[in-house]
């Protein structure tokens, strides 16, 4: 019985050694089972930060593509718009140059006649001052003639009235009459040259004054006649 009770006793102890050696190893499993477990929990978990920092990069990212392409297009339409400008400028500028270019010919064109012109009136310019001349010269000349004329007529109205006086003492005629005829031949030839001379006198002025002294003392013009002839000199 006692064998028996120690063999029941042994078996028992070797169950129960067995059953510790079960429960260690299950204890060992579970430890190492959670501290895997906590291994791979905090593995995920470290896992699952990054995924969420990699999501929030992305979606950092992603704002950040999503701003770089609305400032595209916003710099895309800025662009066509300056474009358009550009062109409408380069378009006006373009047509702008072409109207200077054809208002610089038409200057070119009116400076080359302007040049003409002046050289023109520079021509007649010189041409007048020259007939200028020539009508002063040929003044200036005419009244020594008239001033010569005028010594010469008083001399020869002179000389009748000595011959008058000698034919009153001798009783001839002859003298006399060769006397009176001499001065009148002499003014009409003058009277024709200061005629021609004051027709062919464009200067107003001249005119004037041919009439208030040469022409004036020939035809023996008093105040109103000289008058009436400068009037109509005004006129013409």
């Amino acid at each position: 019985m006692r064998r028996l009770l120690a063999d029941v006793d042994d078996r028992a102890d070797a169950k129960v050694r067995e059953m510790r050696e079960r429960m260690e190893t299950a204890i060992e499993e579970r430890d190492r089972a959670e501290d895997e477990a906590s291994t791979n929990a905090r593995r995920r978990a470290r896992e699952v930060e990054e995924l969420k920092t990699k999501i929030r990069d992305f979606e950092r990212d992603l704002k950040r593509a999503t701003d770089d392409r609305d400032e595209l297009l916003q710099s895309e339409k800025e662009w066509k718009r300056r474009r358009d400008e550009l062109e409408g400028v380069s378009e006006r500028a373009s047509q702008e140059v072409n109207e200077i270019r054809s208002a610089m010919g038409e200057l070119r064109s009116a400076l080359d006649g302007s040049e003409k012109q002046v050289r023109d009136a520079e021509k007649q310019r010189t041409n007048l001052r020259k007939l200028l001349d020539d009508a002063n010269q040929r003044y200036e000349k005419l009244q020594k003639e008239y001033k010569a004329l005028q010594a010469k007529q008083i001399r020869l109205h002179d000389v009748p009235s000595r011959g008058s006086l000698d034919s009153g003492r001798t009783g001839s005629p002859g003298p006399a009459n060769g006397g009176a005829v001499g001065p009148g031949k002499m003014d009409y030839v003058y009277l024709k040259t200061i005629l021609l001379q004051f027709l062919e006198q464009r200067d107003k002025k001249r005119q004037a004054d041919l009439v208030n002294t040469v022409l004036g003392q020939l035809l023996h013009f008093d105040k109103k006649d000289q008058e009436k002839w400068i009037a109509a000199i005004s006129a013409r």
